[in-house]
């Protein structure tokens, strides 16, 4: 069960490269849980959009830069 967790990781990982970091700290500090499949995927699906929202929130800054110069 563990390697399909694992499996889906990698190929979520590979798509958004920014958020390697944070679902790695994910599984290392949730590994004893008990999660099921379904609960590690949800909960490696969102840690994902979390990163894609933080980039996201952070490029607003460079964005204002630019209008101002």
């Amino acid at each position: 069960m563990l390697c399909v967790v694992m499996l889906c990781v990698v190929v979520l990982c590979v798509v958004t490269t920014k958020s390697i970091g944070m679902v790695m700290i994910l599984i290392y500090s949730a590994q004893d849980v008990g999660f099921e499949a379904r609960q590690w995927i949800a909960l490696v699906i969102t840690t994902i959009l979390l990163a894609g929202a933080c980039v996201w929130i952070i490029g607003w800054d460079d964005d204002e830069e630019e209008k101002s110069e």
